[in-house]
């Protein structure tokens, strides 16, 4: 249900935590750079009437928490979604992405409503070493990854 300050709140199926994140109110200042992504989806909105179910069954009935897995993956399938990629995955990449853009640990859990810490660092940790290694290449490139790297730079 979205709230009357615009946050999307629900209970997570498998813990029961309730889970708000931002739905058509600005987002917090550490999400900013999701921004692109949130101004499309305000965009898609603009264009929704009446129900707030999005996905539903020929009939116009919300579809079964089964129900909704077995539609993303023929949906997926007929996008040409390579096998193997989940609603599941959906939301780990956007644990990923949340760690990407530095999301406290606790903002992670909140967002995709985890109960412990180890499962939202699970993100953290992966996005630790990558930008690790993506820091030592922008240093090493100085700032500039489209130009290579001359051997007088290893210094």
């Amino acid at each position: 249900m979205v709230d009357s300050e615009g946050w999307l709140t629900f209970a997570q199926q498998k813990t029961g935590v309730t889970v708000s994140i931002p739905f058509t109110c600005a987002l917090p200042d550490w999400a900013w750079p999701l921004r692109a992504e949130h101004e499309h989806l305000l965009a898609a909105l603009a264009h929704v009437s009446g129900n707030m179910t999005f996905i539903v069954t020929e009939h116009g009935s919300p579809r079964s928490d089964r129900g909704i897995g077995m539609w993303f993956a023929e949906k997926a399938r007929e996008a040409g979604v390579p096998e193997g990629f989940t609603a599941h995955g959906l939301r780990k990449r956007r644990g990923i992405e949340l760690a990407e853009i530095e999301a406290t640990t606790h903002q992670i859990m909140s967002w995709l409503g985890h109960i412990t810490l180890d499962e939202a660092e699970l993100y953290t940790k992966a996005a630790n070493r990558r930008r690790v290694l993506a820091g030592t290449e922008r240093n090493r490139n100085r700032g500039n990854q489209n130009e290579p790297v001359a051997k007088s730079d290893y210094k």
